[in-house]
């Protein structure tokens, strides 16, 4: 295996392995990144973003990635391999172009043959994440749950997310997360938070957020809990955060919450719901669970510390 710059690789053979890509994401994660890939070519083409391509002796691709590089960091924004001799020799460019395995960071899908076995192998530090997927079916009875009566106790509401909550939502992912988690690339700081929160509103990150299925719950007129949702297909729901402030954790309201989500989701015309978990969060798993999300696939946090900033669901439930 070769594993040469992507630049000088024609554009109709990357649209190739873009669509090839993208159709996996639809068929394994029913998540349409169609749109993405048109960006990532432009960005290839115009400034140079960096990626790797992985040559057989016949001079076939068989693997891809591409990344950035940041404050010494070499953040990888996807892997694509064939085979697991084209999966190492991607990984290996990278920790070489790293210059370290502890600069190597970055959000993947983990979908090429041996990537989670090869990572640790190199000494790759990662948070490995369960991509959960439920199924919405029209046909059958809203999702209930015992604590979903503590939404309905007195001086307590539930509305739609609007955009006038980007501030109050900064403000609570702060005080449930602080300085332990924050988005990859960003800072866990009040600012950094908002402007976390604001790309969400505004860009698609993480799909597109959906103020109309994101669900707030007030008590006494206070932002308390926040369920932000995303629509990652025509018919696919994603549940971005589900967070609880401090003062109100530990009483139902998470799981309640997330009832709700997936219920506004269902009565949207969504047809299917997914989310991210952290395969060592074990209380999170057990509500996703119950709750009846199973796992379609892996994701990778990259780097040392790097949780992602919904991995606080334990605390929420």
């Amino acid at each position: 295996m070769i594993v040469v710059d992507w630049k000088g690789v024609p554009a109709p053979e990357m649209a190739r392995l873009y669509a090839t890509e993208s159709a996996r994401w639809t068929r394994d994660l029913s998540w349409d990144t169609a749109s993405s890939w048109p960006a990532v070519e432009l960005a290839r083409t115009t400034w140079g973003l960096p990626g790797l391509v992985c040559l057989d002796l016949s001079g076939q691709i068989r693997g891809w990635t591409f990344y950035l590089t940041a404050e010494g960091r070499c953040d990888v924004g996807g892997l694509v391999a064939e085979t697991r001799e084209a999966t190492a020799a991607l990984v290996d460019e990278l920790v070489a172009r790293a210059g370290s395995p502890r600069k190597v960071g970055g959000l993947m899908y983990a979908a090429a043959p041996d990537v989670l076995a090869i990572l640790a192998s190199r000494g790759i530090a990662r948070v490995e994440y369960s991509y959960r997927f439920r199924v919405l079916d029209s046909r059958r009875t809203p999702l209930r749950t015992p604590a979903e009566r503590v939404l309905l106790r007195p001086r307590r509401g539930v509305r739609a997310w609007t955009a006038d909550d980007i501030d109050v939502t900064a403000g609570l992912l702060h005080a449930t997360y602080g300085a332990t988690s924050a988005p990859i690339g960003t800072d866990p700081t009040p600012e950094g938070w908002q402007t976390y929160v604001t790309n969400l509103a505004n860009h698609n990150g993480c799909g597109i957020l959906s103020p109309a299925i994101s669900r707030v719950l007030t008590i006494d007129g206070a932002v308390a809990a926040v369920a932000l949702v995303s629509a990652i297909g025509p018919q696919t729901a994603h549940l971005v955060q589900l967070a609880v402030a401090p003062a109100h954790q530990g009483a139902g309201i998470g799981r309640a919450l997330l009832t709700a989500a997936v219920n506004t989701a269902r009565a949207a015309g969504h047809t299917g719901m997914s989310l991210l978990v952290a395969r060592d969060n074990a209380p999170a798993l057990r509500l996703y669970q119950q709750a009846g999300f199973v796992e379609r696939g892996v994701f990778a946090a990259l780097g040392e510390g790097r949780r992602l900033a919904s991995d606080r669901t334990e605390q929420t439930a």
